[in-house]
């Protein structure tokens, strides 16, 4: 005699279920890892885009100070310029006043240079009262920054 009340499930009708969740959650993962590799990647670009920014935003600043307001070295303002670095004369506006602004009578000179060190745009500072900074990493691998003078 036969049991006609079938209550749950044959073993193939499982297998077949287990084999197409497994595709599913396979495919679900995949999904997944790429757009977490997409994302990855696009945190990198941001970050390099900001660094971009922050260097030539520095280098637009200690540029347009250039020569301004200071005693006439016996050269030029530019001191050097090739294709790999550029070395001028700008005042020192790290001296400020009690209101924090640059010191009006200060008339303190430094010599800036940028200048691409192997993979790194870097930075040296020497101010007049022989202090000097240098080695500054203004931007890491930097891959846009060519520059042209037009002296």
């Amino acid at each position: 005699m036969r049991i006609r009340n079938k209550k749950g499930f044959t073993i193939v009708e499982i297998l077949i279920a287990l084999a197409l969740m497994s595709i599913i959650s396979a495919a679900i993962y995949q999904l997944y890892i790429s757009h977490y590799k997409t994302w990855v990647s696009q945190d990198l670009v941001i970050e390099m885009q900001q660094n971009a920014r922050f260097s030539l935003d520095l280098m637009t600043r200690e540029m347009q100070i250039m020569g301004y307001d200071i005693p006439p070295p016996p050269e030029t303002a530019i001191k050097e310029a090739t294709a790999t670095k550029i070395t001028f004369w700008a005042r020192d506006l790290s001296i400020t006043n009690a209101s924090g602004l640059p010191e009006a009578a200060n008339k303190q000179r430094r010599k800036v240079s940028f200048y691409k060190d192997g993979t790194d745009l870097k930075m040296d500072v020497t101010t007049e009262a022989g202090t000097t900074e240098s080695g500054k990493v203004v931007a890491e691998k930097p891959k846009i920054i060519t520059p042209d003078y037009l002296l």
